[in-house]
């Protein structure tokens, strides 16, 4: 087959990996009805960055005879030429899944504090995590989560959520940044404090907060290791 032929059919599956990925997003339930073969969902190594994608729980995908495709093994192009799959944004609203995260990737909690009505918390959230580096790193390197005090829009249950994990912490002060590492309590992960930053954090500071040497990301991250988390090597 010539080289012409090949492009040809890299550049067409990856449509119809594009086209699956809008359907999926607009309409699952047709899509599943469709006759998409299964390897048309399957990562595609012709295709740069082409990777696998687990959807989302909440995600409920109706059974239609003849068709087997479970939730959990179904892939699509995520990155690249592709449509981007977004990272999981951690708050309040779903931490315990946030430190089932950090437990199953062995990547330390970093937990950042502010309130709907704390201006040095706007200001930080604008100059500072927007920064494209840092949030690289976070990413990279730590199982980040935002937490907001008397969050707008939120329903009392939600607020109350936010404030019990402000005062598990111990928050004296908006914003507040914290490291925290695992501990096994019973074979479930409970997190632990190892550094905390009360005020304003420029980018400079905040990576030397996660740099730092017997408080930083490295020290969290052999403390999840020590208690029996992360992954298995």
């Amino acid at each position: 087959m010539s080289s012409t032929s090949i492009k040809q059919i890299n550049k067409l599956n990856l449509e119809i990996q594009k086209e699956a990925l809008e359907s999926l997003q607009k309409d699952p339930a047709k899509l599943l009805q469709s006759v998409l073969p299964k390897d048309a969902f399957d990562a595609n190594p012709a295709i740069q960055n082409s990777q696998p994608l687990i959807l989302p729980d909440n995600l409920k995908i109706p059974q239609f005879e003849g068709i087997r495709l479970a939730a959990k093994n179904v892939s699509l192009v995520t990155s690249g030429p592709g449509a981007a799959a977004p990272a999981t944004k951690f708050t309040h609203k779903n931490w315990d899944k946030a430190i089932a995260h950090a437990a199953e990737t062995g990547k330390p909690l970093v937990v950042k504090v502010g309130a709907s009505w704390c201006g040095p918390c706007h200001a930080m959230n604008e100059k500072v995590l927007k920064n494209p580096e840092l949030q690289k790193r976070l990413e990279k390197e730590a199982t980040f989560v935002s937490i907001e005090i008397d969050g707008r829009g939120e329903t009392g249950d939600e607020r109350d959520d936010a404030d019990d994990i402000a005062k598990d912490l111990g928050v004296r002060a908006y914003p507040s940044v914290y490291i925290l590492t695992l501990e096994n309590k019973n074979g479930k992960p409970k997190f632990k404090a190892i550094s905390t930053n009360e005020g304003y954090l420029s980018v400079n500071g905040f990576n030397q907060l996660l740099d730092a040497r017997n408080n930083g990301l490295k020290v969290a991250a052999q403390g999840i290791k020590d208690a029996g988390f992360g992954p298995s090597e």
